[in-house]
């Protein structure tokens, strides 16, 4: 111990030194302190661990004897109880498939019921045109009189006369066969029948055949190490579900099981039988559909051999136990890792979407160096409406969107990086060399999510985004934040839902590069018409197409029609745009009818500037003429704005073009604000009714407004023709309201020429 100094005055002692001797003094005391309060903490740890594994092991010893002791009790109870739950579920499964599928086929016979006086091979023609056979998995479908001759979409001519199921059917009954082997011998099939109702009395018989193995693919068919076996019979003890291996391996015990059902087994449970001098326990399970049993059965030699699987087991584990202690402190370490890395995921994932957070964008963004900055863009969307659509079709429809935007987003950029921000809001690092790239990106990504949302029966969402280049040494809060306000912006704004921050200086560049090049791409051809087929929802044949216009560069990208048509349209080279559409279908159409192919409508786009133009209509009619095309065959589209101005001095427009054989349509009807006023002051020939009116179908608002326009369009004598139709809910919507014709994703996105002409043919052979 250092002795006390207390020096006098004028002793000549350095009192700084006297201070910085006492804080070293405190600093080793603290020192010292603090490693025996750990030494201390290490002792405790030590003996409270070794109590705790004394206690294990003995505990562990008197566990395992007593599981011994009643092992094979426990697992042979186990094994029965498991049993049975896999029958219970298959049965669940069953009943599950078999009420979808009759429901389907109900819906099917509906449709076909409404085709008035239509033969059967009509209605055949009608299933195979729509893709019915395809797009549900069946093996075939067939329509069948009540005098047993048929067809079917295989193009088969057939007589079922006397066959049980068709019987079943001609007399009002739903009804499905048992598992029958095919005529080449390859595959198990099973028939459904259902009637086709007219005025009360069944007329014709729907069938469709399914493969067994994907009928009741769903079930469980092996369990317990593959060793158990699950099947569905009928009321006479057939097997229903009988794929191809299951026979193959086990043919003597399904048929000796069947005999035993049909015999023995009416009342539902566990029994056991012998059969080849094996033991079997089985469960079955009735279902509610056709007197139907489900079946689960295994040999009991199972239960027995992996209940002396775990006796030995636990006998070994016993032993291990042991070895396992002097293990416990590597054990220790590494579960403590285990959970520092979960507390990581915790603090840096969204458990809702399993993506990175904010808190992990704020890591990764620190790691990137100036250099490597250059060249990202930050984008921050958001799903518009989440919380509308939370209310009205709820939180789990509202989770799995937000799920399925983060699956979308990966499934399409596996090398890009998405962060979940807070409720519906997201964060996205891309790539670009320019904003057309992001723009590109964005654009697939909307793409993707159409459909993805199609693909699993979600509703259609949209987005809206506001992007920041990272170029720079701004921090991250100042780039997220100007992303942000330019989403906000984004949001007001009706026909662009993406917004780049401070893009103005940007935009004039681009611009003027577009003027560069625009000349150059129209003389290479780089501009290209692309066409989106119109359809009769009635008869889902295509009646007409609408002419759009994509930009494909030399070196293979695509070229978003987003990105060039707004900077055409701000220089005026839009016209020339639209003379270049209007001349490609005009040749397109003289083309086809050189090859003898009906041609169909063309719409093709007219943009305000256009309008604007004196001799607008002078010029339209000497392109066209010039073309040798018959004028017939197309309309112009004109949106919905250009009403804004003066109407009389529009419809004066529309008369002129229209004394020439044009048709004229309104574009984007229910984008802007146009009234049914408005509508009826106009004369137009069609009404578009925009894609944003289709989406919100089953809003009661928006269903008024849609019947009530759609019914005044009629009485007008105006054709109406609704775009962005989705989904089948939307089609069934507007047949049911008088509108016929259709145009979206449901029926077929844009296609090339090539395509678009090949559907014609097919259209034309096909009637």
């Amino acid at each position: 111990m250092l002795a006390e100094v207390r020096p006098s005055e004028g002793s000549g002692v350095d009192m700084g030194w006297i201070v910085r001797r006492n804080h070293e003094e405190r600093r080793q005391s603290g020192m010292k302190l603090l490693k025996q309060f750990t030494n201390r903490v290490e002792r405790r740890m030590k003996v409270g661990l070794a109590a705790v594994l004394t206690l294990a092991v003995a505990a562990g010893t008197g566990v395992m004897v007593a599981f011994t002791a009643g092992l094979s009790d426990t697992v042979r109870s186990q094994i029965e109880t498991s049993l049975a739950d896999v029958c219970d579920q298959n049965a669940k499964v069953v009943e599950y498939i078999l009420s979808d599928r009759i429901a389907l086929m109900e819906r099917i016979a509906g449709q076909l019921s409404d085709m008035g006086d239509s033969s059967a091979e009509e209605l055949v023609d009608y299933l195979r045109n729509a893709g019915y056979a395809e797009n549900y998995g069946f093996y075939n479908m067939g329509v069948w009189e009540a005098d047993g001759w048929g067809y079917t979409t295989g193009y088969e001519h057939l007589n079922l006369e006397g066959k049980d199921y068709l019987e079943e059917a001609l007399a009002g009954r739903i009804s499905m066969t048992e598992a029958q082997l095919s005529e080449d011998g390859s595959v198990y099939l099973n028939i459904l029948t259902v009637p086709i109702w007219h005025n009360g009395v069944v007329e014709r018989v729907l069938t469709a055949t399914y493969r067994s193995e994907e009928f009741f693919g769903l079930m469980s068919v092996g369990f317990m190490d593959s060793q158990g076996r699950s099947l569905v019979l009928n009321s006479l003890g057939q097997a229903v579900s009988l794929p191809y291996k299951t026979m193959a391996e086990d043919f003597g015990v399904v048929r000796y099981i069947s005999d035993y059902v049909r015999l023995d087994c009416k009342d539902c449970g566990l029994i056991s039988f012998t059969y080849g001098g094996r033991e079997y326990a089985a469960y079955t399970v009735a279902l509610e559909q056709f007197n139907w049993y489900v079946m689960s059965y295994i040999p009991t030699e199972v239960v027995r051999g992996k209940g002396q699987f775990l006796q030995r087991n636990a006998m070994f584990s016993l032993g291990v136990l042991y070895l396992c202690i002097l293990a416990v402190s590597v054990i220790s370490i590494k579960t403590y890792k285990r959970l520092s890395r979960r507390i990581v995921t915790l603090a840096f994932t969204d458990e809702l979407t399993q993506a990175k957070n904010y808190e992990y964008l704020r890591l990764y963004f620190r790691s990137l160096s100036p250099q490597e900055r250059a060249g990202k863009y930050l984008v921050a969307f958001d799903v518009d409406r989440q919380k509308f659509i939370n209310l009205l079709y709820g939180w789990e429809t509202g989770d799995r969107i937000l799920k399925l935007v983060v699956q979308t987003f990966v499934r399409t950029f596996p090398k890009e990086h998405i962060f979940k921000g807070s409720a519906d809001g997201y964060c996205a690092v891309l790539d670009g060399a320019c904003e057309g790239d992001i723009e590109e990106k964005i654009q697939r990504f909307l793409d993707a999510m159409a459909e993805a949302t199609r693909a699993q029966g979600e509703i259609s969402v949209s987005f809206s985004f506001g992007i920041c280049p990272l170029d720079g040494d701004e921090s991250l809060r100042s780039v997220y934040d100007k992303a942000l306000l330019a989403k906000r912006e984004a949001k007001g704004s009706v026909d662009k839902k993406y917004k780049f921050f401070g893009s103005s200086e940007r935009k004039r560049i681009a611009q003027k590069e577009m003027e560069e090049v625009f000349d150059q791409a129209v003389k290479e051809g780089q501009f290209q018409v692309w066409y989106q087929p119109k359809f009769d929802m009635r008869t889902g044949k295509p009646c007409g197409s609408e002419a759009l216009v994509r930009w494909k560069r030399p070196e293979g990208g695509v070229v978003a029609p987003g990105e060039f048509i707004p900077l055409l349209e701000e220089n005026g080279r839009i016209v020339d745009l639209d003379r270049l559409v209007l001349q490609q279908v005009c040749e397109d159409l003289v083309a086809w009818e050189g090859k003898g192919l009906q041609c169909l409508p063309v719409s093709v786009n007219l943009s305000k500037i256009h309008l604007k133009k004196q001799r607008i209509v002078e010029d339209l009619w000497e392109l066209v003429e010039r073309s040798g095309a018959d004028q017939s065959k197309i309309s112009f589209e004109i949106t919905e704005s250009a009403m804004y101005g003066d109407v009389e001095e529009l419809n004066r427009l529309l008369r002129r073009i229209q004394s020439l054989g044009f048709e004229v349509d309104m574009d984007d009807y229910g984008l802007g604000s146009s009234t049914l006023h408005s509508l009826a002051a106009s004369h137009f020939d069609t009404l578009k009714l925009d894609k944003s009116f289709i989406s919100a179908i089953g809003s009661r608002r928006i269903d008024v407004i849609l019947d009530s326009t759609i019914q005044m369009a009629n009485d007008l004598g105006m054709k109406v023709v609704a775009e962005g139709v989705e989904t089948q809910e939307q089609v069934d919507f507007l047949l049911a309201h008088q509108c016929w014709v259709g145009q979206g994703y449901y029926f077929s996105k844009p296609v090339e020429r090539c395509a678009y002409e090949a559907m014609l043919q097919n259209s034309q052979e096909h009637g």
